[in-house]
């Protein structure tokens, strides 16, 4: 079975796990798609930076899309 494994900062983990959001929005500041593999339903894991090195959560990949910085951070709010 092939998975992503994201890597995310604590203090924004622990953000998105007090406000329970339904779903997240990963980004990454490249326009090139994360994997060639990556399609909808793929798994998609959260690890913390060091010295956590943890897995926090998961989910399931459901799209990749290119935006401007500004419109990925605004979609966060």
């Amino acid at each position: 079975m092939r998975f992503w494994l994201g890597v995310t900062d604590k203090s924004w983990f622990l953000q998105l796990r007090a406000a329970k959001p339904d779903e997240v929005n990963f980004w990454q500041p490249s326009a090139k798609p994360a994997a060639g593999f990556l399609e909808p339903g793929t798994p998609f894991l959260f690890k913390l930076h060091y010295p956590d090195n943890a897995i926090v959560g998961g989910g399931f990949f459901t799209r990749f899309s290119v935006l401007p910085a500004r419109l990925a951070w605004e979609s966060e709010s």
